[in-house]
């Protein structure tokens, strides 16, 4: 599976279905971070240990005193 063809909703349904770990993802994209950086120069810092730190809490969604933004739900559900 390459994801980076994968849209927002598709890598979503491997998050949940247990395909793929939210540490999986954040590797795969500081990787092309690393790749396409010298190049493009598109960001002023990356802090990979701190993506990773946060990686698997991520995966568990918005804590007890956050809410999901709408952008965050899913299509097709309530309020």
């Amino acid at each position: 599976m390459d994801l980076a063809w994968l849209t927002l909703p598709q890598l979503r349904a491997e998050l949940d279905a247990g395909r793929l770990s939210s540490l999986e993802l954040t590797e795969h994209l500081l990787a092309r971070i690393g790749r396409a950086q010298p190049t493009l120069n598109a960001f002023v810092n990356v802090d990979a240990d701190a993506a990773r730190a946060v990686a698997p809490a991520a995966a568990a969604g918005p804590g007890p005193t956050q809410t999901r933004k709408p952008q965050h739900r899913k299509a097709g559900g309530g309020k």
